[in-house]
């Protein structure tokens, strides 16, 4: 997703409520046996570092898989 003119809590509270939802959804629709969660990473383009499209994606990949390993091990 791009949130133009997102920043700090905004992005917090919009990534907690789609959370919310995605897990009442799970608990709600009961099409597996197992709860359904997300994992989201976070990145922010600065037009005043120029950096290009792909490697700001690549942080947000990067940022993604570490919220994944810190939910395996809870």
């Amino acid at each position: 997703l791009v949130l133009p003119e997102a920043k700090g809590k905004g992005i917090e509270a919009f990534i907690s409520r789609l959370r919310e939802a995605v897990s009442l959804w799970s608990r709600e629709s009961r099409l597996v046996d197992f709860e359904i969660e997300i994992s989201i990473g976070i990145s922010c383009y600065d037009p005043e570092l120029s950096e290009p499209v792909d490697k700001i994606i690549h942080y947000a990949d990067v940022d993604m898989y570490s919220n994944k390993k810190q939910k395996k091990f809870k």
